[in-house]
């Protein structure tokens, strides 16, 4: 993905924050969201998932990755 695209994946992202979209679409957005630079609005997308399912490991894995990375706020 290129700068350039981080509209079209800002568009995807809103999509894919729909409360039925499958965690698999949301954890893709949120990586992609991450590689266009909007770290912040993938945690934020991966928060909301979190909280609608708290038992999915791998969403609350990519939520810590993408925390870790980050570092302190």
């Amino acid at each position: 993905l290129r700068e350039r695209d981080a509209a079209k994946v800002r568009a995807a992202a809103a999509d894919a924050a729909h409360e039925n979209a499958p965690l698999a679409t949301v954890q893709l957005a949120a990586e992609a969201l991450e590689v266009v630079g909007a770290a912040d609005e993938a945690r934020a997308l991966l928060a909301r998932a979190v909280e609608r399912a708290p038992d999915d490991l791998w969403t609350r894995w990519q939520l810590a990755r993408l925390l870790q990375r980050s570092g302190p706020e």
